[in-house]
C-alpha cells in the first residue's frame, strides 16, 4: 500500500513538473512569415560563395603560372611594352604640331635613339618592370577568370538551392500543428530527437508517455509508475535552421565545384591569352605611370632631351635643354636656336 501511494505521488509530481504555462498557439502563416526568403539567401549564398572561391583560387593559381609564363621577365616584357611606349611618347608629342620635315626627322631620331636604347633598357630593368609585371598578372588572372563564368555559375546554384529550400514540402512535427519545411519529419522518442528540418523552432509542450519502473502484470504496474515527455505537441517556429541548410549546400556544391572546376579548365584552353595579355599590358602601363608620374616622366624627359640635344649638335645648333622645363619650353628653345641657324619651321594651324 506505501508502495501505490508512493508510486501515485512520484507520478503527479512528475506530471505537475513538466506542465507548461498555456500561450497562444503561432499559427501556420506566422511560422512561415518567420522564415523569408531574404533571410535563407542570407545563409545560403555565403556557403555557396565558399565553394566557389574555392573554385576561383585554383583557377587564379593556374592562370597565374600561364601569365607569369608569358610576361614574367624584363626580356618578355619588352616585346608588350616597346611599341605602346614609343606611342604614348610620340603621340603626346604630336601636340605640339611642329611641320617642318627635318624637325621632324630630327625629333623622330632622337626619340627613336632615346627609345630603342637608354630609355627602354632603363625603364625595363627599373623597379617599373616588376610593377608593370605585377600589375599585368593581376589584371589578365581577373580578366581570364571572369571568362571562366564561375561567379554566374554561383549565383545559379544560390537561386536553385534558396528555392529547394523555400518550397520544401511541410512536414510534422510529434502532434503539434505548426508544420515545418523539410525533406524529412523531426523523429523524437522519449522526449529525444534531432531537427533535420530547414526551420529553427522552439518546443513549448510535450505530449506525456507513462512506464513502469518494475514488473507489469497485465496492465497493471508492480513498481513506480513514471510520465515523461514523449513527442512534441506545440511548437514555436523561430527562423531558418542554419545548420541544417548549410549541411544541404556543402553536399550539393562540393559535387558542383568539382564539375565547375573541370569545366574551367576547358575554358581556360579556349581563352585568347595573347589578346588579354595585350590588354592587361596596357592598362598595367597605363595605371603604373599614372602611379609614378613625376618620377617616370622627369625620366623620359631626360633621355629625349640629352637625344636632342646631341641630334642638334650634329647639324652645328647648339642649345642648353633642361629636363624639368616643360615640352613647350624645350621646343621654344629649340625653335629659337634654329632661327639663329636660319633653319625655317611652319607651325601647324
Amino acid at each position: 500500500m506505501r508502495k501505490a501511494i508512493l508510486g501515485a505521488a512520484l507520478t503527479a509530481a512528475l506530471v505537475v513538473g513538466s506542465a507548461v504555462p498555456a500561450h497562444a498557439a503561432q499559427t501556420q502563416a506566422e511560422a512561415d512569415a518567420t522564415a523569408t526568403r531574404e533571410a535563407l539567401v542570407e545563409i545560403v549564398r555565403p556557403a555557396v560563395d565558399a565553394a566557389y572561391d574555392n573554385v576561383e583560387s585554383t583557377m587564379a593559381a593556374l592562370v597565374k603560372t600561364s601569365v607569369k609564363s608569358t610576361v614574367g621577365t624584363s626580356a618578355s616584357l619588352k616585346t608588350f611594352v616597346k611599341p605602346l611606349l614609343t606611342a604614348a611618347v610620340t603621340g603626346a608629342l604630336a601636340q605640339y604640331g611642329i611641320a617642318d620635315q627635318r624637325l621632324t626627322d630630327l625629333i623622330d631620331r632622337a626619340f627613336t635613339e632615346a627609345l630603342e636604347s637608354k630609355l627602354v633598357t632603363k625603364v625595363l630593368d627599373s623597379s617599373f618592370t616588376q610593377a608593370v609585371i605585377d600589375r599585368t598578372v593581376d589584371y589578365a588572372v581577373a580578366d581570364i577568370v571572369s571568362q571562366l563564368g564561375l561567379d554566374a555559375e554561383a549565383e545559379q546554384q544560390v537561386a536553385a538551392l534558396v528555392e529547394k529550400v523555400f518550397n520544401a514540402p511541410l512536414q510534422s512535427v510529434g502532434t503539434a500543428a505548426t508544420k515545418v519545411k523539410g525533406d524529412s519529419k523531426p523523429a523524437y522518442t522519449a522526449g529525444v530527437g534531432v531537427n533535420t528540418s530547414y526551420y529553427a523552432y522552439d518546443i513549448n509542450s510535450w505530449n506525456q508517455e507513462t512506464s513502469c519502473l518494475g514488473i507489469k502484470i497485465g496492465s497493471r504496474c508492480v513498481g513506480v509508475t513514471v510520465t515523461g515527455n514523449s513527442t512534441p505537441s506545440d511548437i514555436t517556429v523561430t527562423g531558418w535552421n542554419t545548420s541544417t541548410i548549410k549541411t544541404l549546400v556543402s553536399a550539393t556544391v562540393g559535387v558542383s565545384s568539382l564539375a565547375a572546376l573541370a569545366t574551367a579548365k576547358d575554358k581556360l584552353a579556349q581563352v585568347d591569352l595573347k589578346a588579354v595579355l595585350l590588354k592587361a599590358v596596357q592598362k598595367a602601363i597605363v595605371d603604373e605611370i599614372k602611379a609614378r608620374i613625376d618620377a617616370l616622366l622627369l625620366k623620359v624627359k631626360t633621355e629625349i632631351v640629352s637625344a636632342l640635344q646631341a641630334e642638334l649638335k650634329q647639324i652645328g645648333v647648339t642649345v642648353t635643354l633642361n629636363p624639368a622645363d616643360s615640352y613647350q619650353v624645350t621646343f621654344t628653345k629649340i625653335l629659337d636656336a634654329l632661327k639663329a641657324k636660319g633653319i625655317s619651321y611652319i607651325p601647324k594651324k
